[in-house]
């Protein structure tokens, strides 16, 4: 590795796929193949990006742990590592969206699912306060894709946060019916406008701050996957409801 490899560990794969994508002047002549190619280089530098963060990170934690009495670098630290994490949470969005995998399935337990998901935004929760409540039934589970059904749970809610930047409620309902699950993450925001509410799981309509835009799409992609649907609507009492509806068992297939 030369030296400024060393320094940007980015650069080859960044020249790669400046390589590998396919430019055209008339998008409409794109062939299948030239698609696949631009998805291919794009899902592998989003891959490449989310290592390096990963590994950014650790080190985070790491100089976190040395810093245990110094308040001020601590608040710089995690405000470093939340900036950080917003970019990972996009480059894993990019790579989903542009080259979704197949899923891998197993039974997905829901206290489980839903429980990560609220770990995992518990300190933006805590710093914006924003109290939570959750209602998941014992002894529900689907089958599909644990991995992928936390990605999809955890857009809605990081969604539902970016509505209560000054507080408020966010409340994660889990209904089991007949043959398939809902799940519903409800925020107490201002809601959206009517025909945004038509369009909320479509790319760039809705977005957090900060957001890479594909949140809601890659979460609705996701669900399609499991041969379940999507629903946004306002509540009653003010806010948005945004809910993954997903059968208890079907054959799945890959998202499109």
């Amino acid at each position: 590795m030369n030296e400024s490899n060393r320094r940007d560990p980015l650069r080859p794969v960044l020249a790669d796929l400046g390589s590998r994508v396919v430019t055209c002047d008339n998008p409409g002549q794109h062939s299948a193949a030239e698609s696949a190619v631009n998805q291919t280089a794009a899902a592998r530098a989003a891959g490449c990006m989310h290592n390096q963060l990963a590994s950014t990170l650790l080190y985070l934690e790491l100089l976190r742990r040395r810093l245990t009495e110094d308040r001020g670098s601590l608040d710089v630290v995690r405000k470093i590592a939340g900036n950080l994490t917003q970019l990972d949470h996009a480059l894993s969005d990019l790579a989903q969206f542009v080259a979704p995998r197949e899923p891998r399935c197993g039974s997905v337990s829901m206290t489980q699912l839903v429980g990560d998901v609220v770990s995992t935004v518990a300190v933006r929760c805590e710093a914006q306060g924003v109290r939570t409540e959750v209602y998941v039934p014992g002894r529900v589970s689907i089958y599909g894709d644990y991995d992928l059904l936390h990605c999809a749970l955890r857009n809605l809610t990081l969604h539902a946060l970016s509505a209560m930047p000054h507080g408020g409620q966010l409340v994660i309902t889990v209904v089991a019916g007949s043959g398939s699950v809902e799940v519903e993450v409800a925020d107490s925001g201002r809601g959206l406008p009517r025909e945004r509410l038509r369009q909320a799981f479509e790319p760039f309509q809705t977005s957090p701050e900060g957001g890479s835009g594909l949140e809601l799409a890659v979460a609705a992609q996701i669900v399609a996957a499991h041969g379940g649907k999507t629903i946004a609507d306002n509540c009653p009492e003010g806010g948005t409801a945004l809910t993954l509806q997903l059968p208890v068992a079907t054959p799945l297939r890959a998202a499109a």
